[in-house]
């Protein structure tokens, strides 16, 4: 305890005198004989963000306390602030809604007290209770409120002062100074080694700083360093470290986790850097470093025989339809190579992350290594031609004459590919062996097809049949099937202008395709190991369409007739019509009763068609044989041809006219059109188409609604009087008669006139 009058200075010496005479001490701060002041916390040491309850007692001589108002303040508020400190308590929300399956929460409605503002922000704003909810079973509730002080950011270092001022205005003091935490040793790194993908928009490295404190005691770099760049970037802005502008800047404090995060964007390139983070000032600090690998992001699997050919698997993710092996055994026959690849996808599929993969290789990132005796490296290179999305990587090795398993092994280190770290490791064993004694080959079989038990079996020798544009599959296997895969049969045409031996493809087993391309006959000569067999091959040309140059008609009167003919086009020359074709050519008449069809017998590609009766039939050309099978149809219908009396209902009077030829044959036309059909009649002439005209030298012809003619009825007869109405039209009287018997009759028909 201290004496009020001698903590307090100027009027205060005056009030403890004056109490000094009370006959009898009051617990007043007027009526009492002596008052004493005593402050809970004096000459204070605190840390940034700390917050201390602000309390004192005031007692008269006799130690009984006197109920007074205290007013604080502090002396320099950018040390210390005053704030109401809320403290809160966890309870049972009452109104929480269960899960069907409720875990087990913690007994007890009070978890613990939360000083909610113990790490304030730079106002000291009152912390605020959350809002209840139905998804918390117990929430927080502020359990208490006090005044206390708040020590500011940035007052490291500092000393204020604190005062507890009494309504007399005499007061008491004591000093509040701010420290800083202890910096020796605060600041290490999460992860040693780090990777980061150039094409990830932000990456961190991670610090562990204890105390977190010291964030808030002295300043806090960075700063990047490279150790090797193994390429250079394509761009030169992108060749450096950048340091995130999200949010509050690349430094990231996680006060929760007692950690702090430089977050950056890496540069486009391959190699090693550093990011160093440093927490300090001049007199004393403390630092940090992550070694950082610089890679784009990869893909990788093997390369891999299947059939006896190579396969790749694709450049992106692997998926259950991409697999990317990483093991594979390969036997190898004596005095031969092969070929170990490890393909490597880069995500991006940008040129400069491929070159920056293979530099990386390069510079011996990625590695190749050798054990075992029976086969030797001859040489290592890259395949870029994969799928523009990366590169291959292949050794080469050869096998001697000694027998015996080696191990060929492809690495990528984790810190190149995963940011686990988990190393990416290829393995190719190789049996050598002498495959002429291990798997001997008795005979070649050739068939139609690779089932096991059925299809035609092809003797040595025997003459097959082929088409052009029709593709040729040949199964060729050997006996025993075992050897197979080692002694895959050679096959060599004769003349590859005729027929080309295709490529085997890797899900192609037994088969062997063939590419019929000219008529002619080939020989294939077959070979698996000591065993050579044949086939002859005789290839025909074969149509690849056809195409109507006169086309059937679609209606025919009955007695008329009409032409039809086609072009054949053979796959030997797809452009120009074949001048000749003897091909089985058959053409049908679906009802003979109405068309019956006349074949050129010296072109079976020509046909007249001949309507023989009323009805509908179709008409069908059928190509067979060695020539392919081709079809061609056509509806044709068949009228009987009716005389009629004009005028008529069905007459367009306003589309019937009646005109001159242009030429000098003296003939006129007359056309008569309806919905259906049009008509046109022709006549002979004198001099004027006035006057009455008698002949036998007549042309009807029939047109159907599209203007197709339809029918031409050449020696039909005429009896015609035309006469002049003086106003445009003329007037028809008499009769025209087809020479198939149809009469059209006209009783004073007008028309107009087309000169």
């Amino acid at each position: 305890m201290k004496l009020f009058n001698k903590i307090l200075f100027g009027a205060a010496a005056l009030t403890v005198t004056a109490a000094f005479t009370s006959c009898k001490e009051e617990a007043t701060l007027s009526g009492a004989d002596a008052v004493y002041i005593t402050m809970a916390n004096t000459d204070v040491t605190m840390l940034a963000g700390d917050t201390l309850r602000l309390s004192a007692r005031v007692e008269n001589a006799s130690g009984n306390e006197i109920v007074t108002p205290i007013t604080w303040s502090v002396d320099d508020e950018s040390v210390v602030k005053i704030s109401e400190i809320v403290i809160y308590k966890n309870v049972k929300n009452e109104h929480y809604i269960a899960p069907e399956e409720p875990g087990s929460p913690s007994e007890g409605e009070d978890e613990g007290e939360n000083i909610a503002a113990s790490r304030s922000d730079e106002e000291g704003d009152e912390t605020t209770a959350p809002d209840v909810n139905t998804t918390d079973e117990y929430v927080k509730v502020p359990k208490e409120t006090y005044l206390g002080i708040i020590a500011q950011p940035g007052s490291q270092g500092k000393s204020t002062v604190i005062r507890a001022t009494l309504e007399n205005g005499m007061y008491a003091v004591t000093t509040v100074t701010i420290g800083r935490n202890e910096i020796n040793g605060a600041v290490k790194a999460v992860k040693e080694e780090m990777m980061s993908y150039n094409d990830i928009m932000n990456d961190t490295c991670w610090f562990e700083v204890s105390p977190i404190g010291v964030v808030d005691d002295y300043d806090v770099n960075f700063s990047f360093d490279f150790i090797e760049k193994v390429t250079e970037a394509e761009d030169p802005a992108e060749a450096d470290f950048v340091p995130t502008t999200y949010g509050d800047g690349p430094i990231y404090v996680d006060r929760a986790n007692s950690r702090v995060g430089v977050v950056f964007t890496a540069p486009r390139l391959a190699g090693k850097a550093t990011c160093t983070l440093t927490i300090g000032n001049e007199q004393e600090s403390s630092s940090a470093s992550t070694t950082i690998f610089l890679f784009p992001q990869l893909t990788s699997g093997l390369e891999y025989i299947q059939n006896g050919v190579r396969r790749r698997p694709g450049p992106g993710i692997e998926t259950p339809s991409n697999i990317k092996p990483k093991m594979e055994t390969v036997s190898l026959d004596i005095n031969s190579e092969h070929l170990v690849g490890v393909c490597i996808g880069v995500r991006t599929q940008r040129p400069v992350d491929i070159a920056n993969a293979m530099a990386a290789e390069k510079a011996g990132y990625f590695t190749w290594d050798v054990s075992g005796s029976s086969v030797i490296v001859e040489e290592s290179f890259f395949d870029e031609d994969y799928q523009n999305s990366g590169y291959v990587s292949y050794l080469k090795v050869r096998s001697g004459i000694r027998t015996g398993l080696s191990r060929v092994t492809f690495t990528i280190p984790g810190e190149c590919i995963d940011t686990d770290y988990d190393p990416q490791t290829y393995i190719c064993d190789i049996n050598v062996m002498d495959f002429n004694q291990e798997y001997p080959v008795t005979d070649i079989l050739m068939k139609d097809t690779d089932a096991e038990d059925s299809g035609t079996i092809y003797q040595d020798g025997e003459l097959l049949q082929a088409s052009i544009g029709t593709p040729l599959n040949i199964y060729i296997s050997t006996i025993p099937d075992a050897s197979f895969s080692f002694h895959i049969p050679n096959v060599v045409s004769s003349d590859p202008s005729i027929l080309r031996v295709e490529e085997r493809g890797a899900d192609d087993g037994f088969r062997r395709q063939f590419t019929p391309l000219k008529p002619g006959t080939v020989t294939l000569t077959i070979t698996s190991l000591d065993v050579t067999r044949t086939l002859r091959v005789e290839v025909n040309d074969r149509v690849q369409r056809t195409q109507w140059t006169v086309e059937p008609v679609a209606q025919l009167t009955k007695g008329t007739s009409a032409s039809a003919e086609f072009e054949v086009y053979m796959y030997s020359d797809v452009n120009t019509p074949a001048a000749s074709f003897d091909g089985d050519v058959k053409w049908t008449s679906s009802n003979p009763s109405v068309i019956s069809i006349d074949v050129d017998p010296n072109d079976p590609r020509k046909a007249t068609i001949n309507g023989i009766g009323e009805g509908t039939s179709t008409v069908r050309v059928d190509i067979s044989g060695k020539y392919g099978e081709y079809a061609m149809v056509k509806e044709i219908s068949v009228e009987e041809l009716k005389g009629i009396e004009y005028p008529n209902a069905d007459i367009n009077l306003e589309n019937s006219f009646i005109g001159y030829s242009d030429d000098e044959s003296n003939s006129a036309i007359w056309i008569f059109g309806n919905d259906d059909s049009i008509m046109s009649f022709e006549f002979q002439f004198s001099e004027d188409i006035l006057g009455h005209f008698v002949g036998s030298d007549g042309v009807l012809r029939m047109y159907n609604a599209d203007g197709d003619e339809t029918a031409v009825l050449e020696n039909s007869s005429y009896d015609l009087t035309i006469t002049d109405n003086g106003d445009g039209t003329y007037t028809v009287n008499g009769s025209y008669t087809s020479s198939l018997g149809a009469v059209y009759t006209f009783n004073n028909l007008v028309i107009s006139v087309l000169i």
